[in-house]
């Protein structure tokens, strides 16, 4: 028998932007936002934008973080997704907060 698995969203857990989960990895890391750039190989904007929200996540960016932070893209473009859907249903009434 295949276990399903679950989202934040379908459990009820708050979904929160891909750019706080950045944050908290550079924290971790106790490195600054042109540090960690600098580790990845992205410029110090590219990740600031991501963090402020004012730009997505790109595949590119999300595969060097990965490379760097030992884990996968999908990992860093699965919050990203989440955070994206949980907003459309925002707009669109479809949250029962």
């Amino acid at each position: 028998m295949k276990s399903e698995s679950l989202t934040t969203t379908e459990i009820n857990l708050p979904v929160y932007h891909v750019g706080d989960y950045l944050l908290d990895a550079m924290e971790d890391l106790g490195m600054n936002k042109t540090q960690f750039a600098k580790a990845v190989g992205v410029n110090t904007g590219r990740i600031s934008e991501v963090i402020r929200g004012r730009h997505r996540l790109t595949a590119e960016t999300a595969v060097l973080i990965a490379k760097y932070l030992g884990n996968t893209p999908d990992h860093w473009l699965k919050i990203q997704s989440l955070w994206e859907i949980e907003q459309a249903k925002k707009k669109l009434g479809l949250l029962e907060n």
